[in-house]
């Protein structure tokens, strides 16, 4: 694939056609498998089928069962739900006409009424059109993917690991409040408690009011943003005619068979669903090696698209995001073969498979696969954030699968670091008490969580712990990019009247945890169980933090309330899971035996994963 990307490079305009022509038969295809894959997940919700699994949610069903996230399952069983009264509109995605952006966009606006109108419409003008029509008439016209679709970019770091330690605990108590939140609620979070802590410590300053400076210069950047916005739009508008050509070429392809029976059951269902998820794992590899290819000689500027995103709304039928995903995948794919192989064999899913590029190597890919086999999705991120946060420590890029040893050792050194870090961010007083807070952090947590969690997470042979300074690149959105670099202006002017030893990001953790650390220590019954499960459903496949105690021996059975006798489980698992039979749970908490399905479908025991 690399040699052949290279070639298309220097190719000509004829070549580029065909390979954008492969793009979209293939981009069709996946748009036609995602929307059976909607109706069979949309048929398990209704008949409930998820809970016989003895899944808390489609979503964590999606994610274990389909790998694909949450997000991603709700959209397309809800674009399913709309095209069950849209029988053409969905004959245009099953066979190709349409793509999933217009189809997506369409539907939600569609009624059998205005169906064939607005199809005859939807074949005539590009996505962007189509929104501003809709748009015209009054109705809500962005479409979902879209919507996500934000300018990605690159925040560069460098701080002292016991700062990245402190970010790495900040970042576990935000998913805490909001399970999946990613590095841009994380820094938001951050920033927006940062800005509070300044406006109080620092009321009409000569250097300037910090939340006027920020907001001035937030300002500033969004309207630039607005204007890049419209320049996009403007050229995007400029191209379309000269995309008639391209268009006329919709593609076309031999659709998938697929129909859900009324009478079929949960098990049925599921190995449907399972069929369809590794049909649509090869082609999304597929997509992305020819994504690879297109993209590296310029395909679509050279198409006469004015920008990689209009190519892949237009005429792949996604968003930016979307197709940049599968390219990722594809590009580390080509460097770990290994990783193709698996997902070709089923022995990997797409969730699996991007898991596991995250922080495999040459040396360690075979490890990585093998271990992903044997993991649920859930534990397998653990594992996968355990070995990055290694990579961070060490600065030894080849990380082995941590054992289960190193996983505890990590959430304890957690839990005791998060445990101070609500200690010293309590106390009388908002600004005295964030200041010193920030203060004394400097000085205890450089001792506390690098240092014990040096014995488990570790690299190859010989290697340690790092200490130090560490660079690090996180992708966010450009709003969070630019709000840092605002913050980080105001806060140097402000920095004279704060403590010496007091950093930037140890200011906006302490002022975080000011507010947010009571949610560790909660007085509560049975607070050290959910402090040591993290807070969160120890079920292996579920993501839920609304968590209850359970005895796995019941006491009516004679069990007590030691520690290895209680675990954390959300409501469902615990009330409508355990005692209705959908679930099984047995002693003891340290390496629980799970059985998952009122008919066992899936069985882990402690950290393993095998089929029932």
């Amino acid at each position: 694939m690399v040699r052949g990307a290279t070639a298309t490079s220097g190719a000509g305009v004829e070549c580029l056609i065909e390979l954008d022509r492969e793009l979209a038969v293939a981009a069709r295809g996946a748009g036609a498998l995602r929307l059976h894959l909607g109706e069979a997940l949309l048929a398990l919700a209704e008949r409930g089928g998820h809970h016989e699994l003895g899944f808390s949610s489609v979503a964590a069903y999606a994610l274990e069962r389909a790998q694909q996230s949450g997000r991603w399952a709700a959209d397309s069983a809800a674009v399913a739900r709309r095209l069950g009264a849209l029988p053409r509109l969905r004959a245009a995605l099953v066979t190709g006409a349409l793509g999933w952006s217009m189809v997506e966009l369409v539907s939600r606006h569609a009624t059998p009424a205005s169906e064939e109108r607005l199809l005859l419409r939807a074949s005539e003008c590009t996505v962007r059109q189509m929104r501003t029509e809709l748009a015209a008439e009054g109705a809500r016209a962005e479409p979902a993917e879209e919507g996500r679709d934000e300018e990605r970019c690159v925040l560069t770091l460098t701080l002292d690991r016991w700062e990245l330690w402190l970010l790495e605990c900040t970042r576990w108590l935000v998913r805490t409040m909001e399970p999946g939140a990613n590095w841009d609620t994380v820094f938001e979070g951050l920033l927006a408690e940062g800005s509070g802590t300044l406006r109080e410590l620092l009321p009409g300053s000569t250097s300037g009011e910090p939340q006027s400076d920020t907001e001035s210069l937030r300002r500033l950047s969004e309207a630039w943003a607005r204007q890049c916005a419209a320049w996009r739009e403007q050229a995007e508008t400029r191209s379309e005619p000269r995309l008639a050509t391209l268009a006329e070429g919709a593609p076309s392809f031999r659709p998938v068979t697929f129909s859900v029976g009324q009478s079929a059951s949960p098990a049925e269902l599921d190995a449907c669903i399972q069929r369809l998820s590794r049909e649509l794992a090869e082609r999304d590899l597929l997509l992305g090696m020819l994504a690879e290819r297109f993209l590296r000689a310029d395909g679509w500027r050279r198409l006469g698209y004015a920008t990689d995103r209009q190519y892949a709304r237009e005429r792949l039928g996604m968003s930016l995001a979307s197709m940049k995903a599968k390219r990722h995948l594809a590009a580390r794919c080509l460097l770990l073969p290994q990783v193709a192989e698996a997902l070709e064999r089923a022995c990997l899913g797409f969730e699996g498979a991007l898991l596991v590029t995250r922080i495999a190597t040459a040396g360690t890919v075979g490890a990585w696969i093998e271990r992903a086999g044997r993991r649920t999705v859930k534990q397998l991120r653990e594992e996968v954030d355990v070995a990055e946060l290694s990579v961070r420590l060490s600065s030894v890029r080849e990380q082995l699968p941590p054992d289960e040893e190193a996983v505890r050792q990590f959430a304890a050194a957690r839990r005791q670091t998060s445990e101070l870090l609500a200690a010293l961010a309590s106390g009388p007083g908002v600004a005295s008490t964030r200041t010193e807070s920030a203060s004394q952090m400097s000085g205890a947590e450089s001792e506390l969580a690098p240092r014990r969690l040096a014995p488990s997470l570790h690299g190859p042979a010989g290697s340690q712990v790092g200490f130090g300074r560490v660079t690090l690149r996180f992708e966010v959105t450009r709003a969070t990019r630019d709000f840092w670099h605002d913050f980080r202006r105001v806060f140097h002017r402000a920095e004279p009247r704060l403590p010496r030893a007091t950093t930037l990001l140890s200011f906006l953790t302490s002022s975080f945890w000011q507010v947010w650390g009571h949610l560790v220590v909660p007085d509560v019954a049975y607070a050290h169980i959910y402090a040591r499960d993290g807070f969160r459903c120890t079920n292996p496949v579920c993501t839920r933090r609304d968590v209850t105690p359970h005895h796995l021996k019941y006491r009516a059975a004679g069990g007590g309330d030691d520690d290895e006798n209680l675990t954390s489980l959300c409501v469902w698992c615990h009330l409508h899971g355990v005692h209705d039979g959908r679930l099984r749970a047995d002693p003891p908490a340290s390496h629980i035996r799970w059985v998952l399905g009122r008919t066992p479908l899936l069985i882990v025991e402690g950290r393993t994963k095998r089929a029932a």
